[in-house]
């Protein structure tokens, strides 16, 4: 460390504070003040909070701009890339925390009071100031407030949201906002890990410099992101874009912000630049605010949450933190229309990655101006990406619609625009009638692409990320939303370099080169369709009735807990009853079970009414307090033929023998049945097991049961696999060789397996064999008032012949299919059951 910044932070003590979160209004903000400009102490939101004593130590400086941790360096290895730095690094110690963001520790996510939560030096008693800045023995934030009423946001889900914070001592690095989902322990039982696993991403890549609440009269300033080596992995941290004076005190000891020997980069506009604070005193404090907008996940539990502020310092060993209090609601309803006047700001040689709602492939249009139009036709659009250059090929022209949570990358092939003003913008319906089209998915698997290296739009910088393997690569990009492709570097002349097994994460649009010692592969997906097309009445699609279909319920499993497999971890998911956890079940779309703690032994843990949601493969054991529920669906079927469109005047027992059922009827009305159908396999369980075989397809399925339902209808198939997670996938590729994909595109597929060959260990994996199926017939049968013969296959459900002649049906020249035995077993009175 330079002498310099030694003595600045000798210094630092008579600064009111550094840098913090004021909007939406945290914690300390009694006030509410926020952004209100014209409400704010001094003019400066820092000053939030000022004039209340620190509630552990007496200490009379708990401004907002004093709740940070204090003294906290990188644990490991520098993995932020250079041009991030906003120090140049000469001037400070490269293993402050933005050396490698989210990885340094902190006492508390919301800040500790005075920043020294175990004295100064570590260790000292004495409860005082601090050389080097802040207190000691200060507050956890978290703690102090869960119980006093602080102000209250609400966030719908899917919503965007401005969120803003403040300097008054420019330290540079980079942020990022986090939610934690509040348990049974309150805003006191938040966590550092709990915050890891919800960092929102930012909406779009501009920020602004606000002195007013008018938005109108921000400044905009283009952001610059990293998601290389940070914490949570593949997470975005966005730079700080204010820059300090050029010195290692970053502008301290001069007497103004006007930073005469330069500064540390270049500044988005004339003004905004310096250290805010100098040595003379709060004078020079920046009178304004800088305003990120943050995507609100669509799919977050309702409820009462703590969004954190974690701003990691360049210039110095420390963190800061301000928590404020959050209630994600329902998303709110969608509008019909939109206004047509909505303004897009323009990117050029920018293109907008993940997040689509139009695969631009399947609109190509001739201008950007076209694109955009058609972007505000689509009430959920807020972004759009036209691929401009003629020499894209099969991608010149395509127009890719966006909603919020896409990614921006340099492309001088592409020019994109988005929404900066939301309030023009509206969500409305599905492109066609029936609400369902988003519901069609995709089977998805990995080419290998041997003796080839893709070059540029690169999503994570292999250096940063190697892997022993080619097929580790191959499972980190399955792991990472936005990869598409990936190169592995296999060059022993590289052995001894960075370069030595890289791993290199592809988005769109990279460079296809040739070279001997480079592994890749990118993702290919076909079309899976679940019977809604979305062009017809929003029923299945293949009838006019919509009538057809599944009633799905759940079935309760008291005193036993499933364990394994989660959706969704409890903990960061309470629900006060179980009929509310059931419910957050059904809104989930791939939940198929769950698991509800009521164990009052655990009621001051964060275990208390815990709420797991499970995807399939879960493990049930019995637990006294514990209660849980799985859904289960039947077929419904409305009697009317799924394969036509037209509309069948046949009479009711007409449509029955064409279904191949034989019910009796009294004068053309069905009579009710209480005979079991007989199932046409008797199925013998599999688990964690592999069926080794040919495969006779491969889709997706919802469940197991699903899986087998498919097995069922396709008359080879003699056993099937369902796949439900990650683990049981990888645990398959190890098992069968023949089988070809990543974890990721094989995760909830179903094998139709036939000519079977064997078994093979595969935990995770599970299915059936059909153990008997019998030889298959058709006959034909009549009734004696009834001159009309129809046809009926053995597998009808209704096995003998006496049950048809007490129904006055009679047998009809007997055509059989299959072996000639089966004559035997009719003579003796049976329909081949």
């Amino acid at each position: 460390m330079s002498q310099m910044l030694c003595f600045l932070l000798l210094l630092v003590p008579m600064v009111t504070g550094h840098g913090n979160m004021i909007f939406p209004p945290v914690f300390q903000d009694f006030s509410s003040v926020g952004l209100k400009f014209h409400n704010m102490y001094l003019n400066h939101g820092g000053f939030i909070g000022c004039g209340r004593n620190d509630p552990s130590n007496g200490v009379e400086n708990s401004c907002v701009l004093q709740w940070y941790n204090n003294y906290t360096t990188i644990p490991g290895d520098i993995t932020l890339r250079s041009e991030m730095r906003t120090f140049a690094t000469h001037q400070v110690s490269q293993r402050n925390p933005w050396g490698a963001p989210g990885t340094a520790k902190v006492y508390s996510p919301c800040g500790v009071s005075g920043g020294n939560p175990e004295g100064c030096p570590v260790g000292n008693k004495v409860n005082k100031d601090c050389t080097g800045g802040g207190h000691s023995y200060g507050a956890y934030a978290e703690k102090y407030y869960s119980d006093r009423d602080v102000t209250t946001t609400n966030w719908p889900r899917g919503s965007i949201q401005n969120t803003a914070y403040t300097l008054s001592a420019n330290h540079g690095g980079g942020y990022q906002y986090r939610l934690c989902k509040v348990g049974s322990a309150g805003r006191a039982g938040v966590t550092e890990e709990c915050f890891q696993k919800t960092p929102l991403k930012f909406y779009g890549s501009v920020q602004w410099a606000a002195w007013t609440e008018n938005e109108a009269d921000w400044k905009p300033i283009a952001a610059k992101d990293t998601n290389v080596g940070t914490v949570p992995a593949g997470s975005t941290w966005r730079v700080n874009p204010i820059p300090a004076c050029e010195y290692d005190h970053g502008g301290f000891l001069n007497d103004d912000n006007s930073c005469p020997a330069g500064t540390q980069f270049e500044p988005p506009y004339p003004g905004l630049k310096g250290f805010s604070i100098t040595y003379k005193g709060i004078s020079n404090v920046f009178k304004w605010a800088v305003v990120d907008k943050v995507v609100v996940p669509r799919d977050l539990a309702l409820g009462e949450y703590v969004l954190s502020w974690r701003w990691d310092n360049d210039q110095t060993p420390q963190i800061w933190n301000t928590c404020s209090s959050i209630q994600v609601t329902e998303a709110e309803e969608a509008a019909s229309q939109r206004e047509t006047t909505c303004d897009f700001t323009k990117s050029a040689n920018k293109a907008f990655h993940g997040a689509d709602l139009v695969n631009g492939l399947e609109l190509l249009l001739e201008s950007e101006e076209d694109c955009a139009a058609k972007c505000l036709e689509n009430s959920k659009c807020v972004a759009y990406s036209w691929v401009h250059a003629p020499g894209s090929g099969k991608w010149y022209q395509s127009c890719w619609l966006k909603e919020a949570g896409y990614e921006e990358k340099d492309d001088t092939n592409v020019n994109s625009g988005y929404i900066a003003d939301l309030s023009c913008n509206g969500e409305g319906s599905d492109d066609d009638d029936d609400g369902n089209d988003g519901n069609d998915g995709e089977i998805c698997s990995y080419v290998p692409d041997d003796s080839y290296c893709y070059h540029g739009n690169d999503l994570v910088d292999g250096r940063n990320s190697p892997q022993d393997t080619r097929t580790e690569c191959e499972a980190r990009c399955s792991e990472t939303d936005t990869c598409v492709a990936y190169s592995w570097v296999d060059n022993e002349d590289l052995k001894s370099t960075e370069w030595w097994h890289s791993c290199w994460l592809k988005t769109e649009g990279y460079e296809k080169k040739e070279e001997a010692n480079c592994a890749s592969g990118y993702i290919k997906c076909e079309k899976k369709d679940d019977g809604n097309d979305g062009n017809d009445d929003g029923n299945d699609g293949n009838d006019d009735d919509g009538n057809d279909g599944e009633i799905c319920s759940y079935v309760p499993d008291d005193s036993y807990c499933y364990h394994g497999n989660d959706l969704v971890d409890g903990r960061n998911s309470p629900q006060d009853t179980r009929t509310e956890c059931e419910a957050r079940c059904s809104e989930t779309d791939t939940c198929v079970a769950y698991s509800w703690v009521d164990n009052e032994d655990l009621k001051s843990t964060e275990w208390w009414h815990s709420c797991w949601l499970k995807t399939e493969g879960y493990e049930k054991k019995e637990e006294a307090n514990c209660a849980s529920g799985y859904i289960k669906c039947e077929k419904k079927d409305d009697g009317d033929d799924d394969d036509d469109d037209d509309d069948d005047t046949s009479s009711d027992y007409e449509r029955g023998y064409k279904e191949g059922y034989a019910a009796g009827f009294a004068d053309g009305k069905a009579e009710d049945d209480d005979e079991e159908e007989e199932a046409a396999c008797e199925w013998s369980d599999l688990s964690d097991q592999a069926l080794i075989g040919n495969t006779l397809s491969t889709s997706s399925a919802a469940n197991l049961e699903a899986c087998k339902d498919s097995c069922t209808a396709t008359e080879t198939c003699e056993g099937y696999m369902f796949v439900p997670n990650k683990k049981a996938a990888k645990a398959l590729l190890s098992a069968d060789s023949t089988i070809t994909g990543s974890a990721k595109s094989l995760t909830s597929a179903c094998f139709l397996k036939s000519d079977l060959t064997g078994k093979a260990a595969a935990e995770g994996v599970n299915g059936g064999v059909c153990e008997k199926k019998p030889t298959a017939f058709r006959m034909r049968v009549r009734r004696s008032k009834d001159p009309v013969v129809w046809e009926m296959s053995s597998d009808a459900g209704h096995g003998s012949a006496s049950y048809l002649k007490a129904r006055d049906y009679e047998p009809v020249n007997w055509e059989l299919q299959g072996d000639p035995k089966d004559k035997d077993i009719i003579k003796e009175g049976h329909i081949g059951m």
